[in-house]
């Protein structure tokens, strides 16, 4: 385990990590949902919320660090207004 300034460097190289367009493909939604390099498709997340939450907002997790900064934008701004509206509409 690693403590001090050990630990407080670790976590700030793991913030410098992200997801290359290759890795995030695994997921087979993936070129659904960014068809191009810097393009989300909201319609194809709304649909994957649709067909199983719980894999697009974990899909849109991997997407907020994804190398494609343009592409990661948009995961965060679309990810944050999702969990607006999911606050607003309560349990």
């Amino acid at each position: 385990m690693k403590e001090g300034d050990e630990a407080d460097a670790e976590v700030a190289n793991s913030q410098k990590r992200t997801t290359s367009r290759r890795e995030l493909a695994r997921n087979p939604r993936f070129e659904q949902v960014s068809p191009e390099v810097g393009e989300l498709d909201e319609s194809a997340v709304e649909e994957g919320l649709r067909e199983d939450p719980d894999e697009m907002l974990a899909m849109l997790a991997d997407l907020v660090g994804a190398t494609d900064r343009r592409l990661r934008e948009l995961a965060k701004r679309l990810a944050a207004s999702l969990f607006l509206d999911i606050a607003r509409r309560g349990p």
